[in-house]
């Protein structure tokens, strides 16, 4: 009897591990016939400077003007960014060389870390496989040891010493801003490889999950700082082109590789990013076709699809943070929209259009917040006020309506204060 309970506990393992090899690994073994193509990276060699992406530049260029014209009005929303800003000037550098722990590649240069809601299996001595607990992050993939608060700090700290410059005219924050885009992304010692194939590792189950590919969002950070630093002169010509390179080479990548297809494929926040970033990437590159092909089935594809009559998001209210994940998605399908309109696509706009679904799912959420009545999960602490904010100071005036919003959000970061202050509506 013995002897037989070993035979199915083995069995049973095997099994277990076949199905969730299978699940992880099966988008390495799809045809090359599905990848798309690249033209030469010429196109973008005469491109200037992008406005920011998945914001409004004529919000951010009144927000510019108004602060220069009348700095008193905001002086505790410009305390709050150049004191952010100098803390982040402290930081020397930040890049993929830092970690300890280095992926199955051997690279230290490729990007490693593990997947936050996969937590260590206490019914094994190795705690391996890791197992998921949705919603719950494991403090495991915060240490320093993996990339992954190394690359948060980045984009944070570039947004902030960027806007400080743009809003204030700090050159100190312009030339430390322009020093660590170059260390993470240019600079052939520090620079990170221009791929995801080791984010959202799996310890026990595989070197790198397609999930990972979500990271990519915060690159258009990046995309966004070079255009508030163009006129600093920390932020060269030079200095353009190659971080230009860097990102045509990982919209090569994105766009070939099975993670890449994999996440394009989701039908929920993942593969709304996936076209929101892709595409803004792709703009930046002077990729105008491969952004086109995003955006032209975006509307059928993402909005259509994820929200529902009642202005709920399927995909997303089932996550155990319902609310964070329905926002999340919806400043997603904003963002992708707003992309379809750089490219003259307009959804927002005619009968039964696409603003409408939008408008009702950003209703829902915002009822949900008045009444505190939410009908679904939301496992953590969660404050939506400055997302709120921020879709309806960049976004809701394309639909010529909007909602009053009567919560006040708390004081987290300079963007979220700039959005609520008058601002927002010159």
């Amino acid at each position: 009897m013995t002897l037989s309970l070993l035979k199915r506990t083995i069995i049973i393992f095997f099994v277990f591990f076949l199905i969730f090899g299978i699940y992880f690994t099966w988008p390495l073994l799809l045809p090359c016939a599905s990848w798309q193509w690249l033209q030469t990276p010429d196109s973008y060699r005469s491109q200037s400077f992008c406005p920011p992406f998945f914001s409004d530049p004529h919000v951010w260029e009144n927000i510019q003007r108004n602060v220069t014209s009348n700095p008193q009005s905001y002086a505790s929303v410009l305390q709050r960014l150049k004191g952010e800003a100098s803390q982040y000037r402290q930081i020397s550098i930040l890049s993929v060389t830092q970690k300890k722990h280095l992926p199955t590649s051997g690279d230290i240069h490729d990007y490693y870390d593990i997947a936050p809601y996969f937590w260590p299996n206490r019914w094994t001595k190795s705690g391996l496989p890791y197992l998921l607990n949705d919603g719950l992050v494991n403090p495991e993939c915060k240490e320093i040891a993996f990339d992954r608060k190394a690359f948060l700090d980045l984009t944070g700290a570039v947004e902030t010493l960027s806007l400080d410059f743009y809003l204030t005219g700090d050159l100190d924050s312009a030339q430390h801003a322009a020093h660590l885009i170059r260390a993470w992304f240019i600079q052939p010692e520090t620079r990170m490889n221009p791929h995801w194939n080791h984010g959202q590792a799996i310890p026990g189950l595989c070197s790198g999950y397609t999930l990972g590919v979500i990271r990519g969002v915060e690159l258009v950070r990046i995309l966004d700082a070079t255009f508030f630093l163009q006129k600093s002169g920390a932020w060269t010509s030079s200095d353009q082109e190659q971080i230009q390179d860097w990102f045509y080479s990982y919209l090569d990548w994105i766009l070939r590789s099975p993670f890449g297809w994999k996440e394009s494929q989701r039908p929920n926040n993942h593969g709304t990013w996936y076209d929101a970033h892709v595409s803004a990437i792709s703009l930046f590159t002077g990729e105008r076709k491969s952004a086109e092909k995003i955006l032209n089935r975006f509307s059928a594809k993402r909005i259509h699809h994820q929200i529902s009559e009642d202005g709920d998001q399927p995909q997303e209210i089932k996550r155990s943070r319902a609310l964070e994940y329905s926002l999340f998605n919806l400043k997603g399908l904003f963002a992708g929209a707003l992309m379809a309109e750089r490219l003259q696509i307009n959804l927002w706009e005619g009968p039964l259009s696409e603003y409408e679904a939008l408008y009702r799912a950003y209703a829902s959420i915002l009822k949900c917040v008045e009444t505190q009545s939410f009908a679904y999960q939301q496992v953590l602490d969660f404050d939506p006020a400055p997302d709120l904010f921020f879709l309806q100071t960049h976004l809701f005036p394309r639909l010529q309506k909007t909602l009053p919003i009567t919560i006040s959000p708390q004081e987290k970061n300079h963007r979220s204060l700039l959005f609520i202050s008058p601002l927002a509506n010159p």
